[in-house]
């Protein structure tokens, strides 16, 4: 196991060393997702403002599917925080450029796992990512969230359990995305490119993974086809790449659940490794070398 390890370590430090190099593209990540978060803040802003007005009551004590307005703002900073941690990988961008330029050829003959080599090298990015942004912007959020009264303080013990469980399950998420972006990667030995299959991908997982709006709301709809479309989406690998980690540190969801979405979280990625395997084993008797 440790010789294991130590073979693909160097992945992991390669890719962490690399991010820590170009700090500026991080920041660049960085103030793409603060537009984003302004954006959601003056929509879920509006969108409460007009049903405060439309009942005649407080803002504060407006409900929509489940969420206050307080929830909601806080449900917005964590999670956009949180994509910006684990939506880092680029293995779906190293098996397309690898494709195009031949050198999958080399790739293929060295004596390491081809899957293997790009989880560490999330991990790698996950990690720094988190030292250079995620853990401090997560602290000051959660500490003025919860001072402003938006997230209710439940005690230091809690604290510490559920930013275990938080971070457990960032982990957990970074391979679930890893292991999505894996699949389509392999796409590309069928396809010979990248950008409508890379659209495609980030705009199901966008959706579905609770970025935009919580898979929640549908579950909670008054129409039945949608509140049984979201029961449904409550158990897709998706939720358990944004919107369940989120619920966790918020204190949404109860430790029960929390680690039962933890459990689903990891059979989801055992499934999907399992079908990147698949298309891997297949995708590689039909490669098409190029580029030399």
């Amino acid at each position: 196991m440790i010789s294991f390890i130590k073979k693909y370590l160097p992945f992991a430090r390669a890719s962490f060393l690399d991010l820590l190099a170009y700090k500026f593209v991080i920041f660049c990540w960085l103030i793409v997702d603060i537009l984003s978060i302004l954006v959601s803040f003056f929509v879920w802003t509006a969108v409460f403002s007009s049903s405060s007005a439309s009942g005649g009551i407080p803002l504060n004590q407006v409900v929509i599917n489940g969420f206050t307005y307080k929830e909601m703002i806080s449900y917005v900073l964590i999670i956009f925080l949180f994509s910006i941690c684990v939506n880092t990988s680029n293995t779906m961008d190293a098996i397309s450029s690898e494709v195009q330029d031949g050198s999958i050829a080399m790739q293929l003959i060295k004596p390491i796992s081809y899957r293997v080599r790009f989880i560490f090298s999330s991990l790698g990015t996950l990690f720094s990512v988190n030292i250079l942004l995620g853990i401090p912007l997560l602290i000051v959020s959660y500490t003025v969230l919860t001072l402003c009264g938006f997230i209710p303080f439940l005690g230091v013990g809690n604290l510490l359990i559920r930013s275990g469980l938080f971070f457990l399950a960032e982990i957990i998420a970074c391979l679930l995305t890893d292991s999505f972006n894996y699949i389509f990667g392999i796409f590309s030995f069928y396809t010979l490119a990248s950008f409508g299959l890379f659209n495609i991908k980030n705009g199901i997982q966008s959706f579905l993974s609770g970025t935009l709006i919580p898979m929640t709301f549908m579950k909670n709809s008054s129409w039945s086809i949608v509140r049984n479309i979201g029961m449904v989406l409550d158990y897709s690998p998706f939720v358990y790449m944004a919107q369940y980690p989120t619920f966790i540190l918020m204190g949404k969801i109860d430790y029960l659940t929390s680690v039962n979405s933890l459990l689903i979280a990891i059979a989801w990625l055992v499934a999907f490794e399992l079908i990147g395997h698949l298309l891997y084993s297949n995708a590689i008797k039909k490669v098409i070398i190029q580029g030399g």
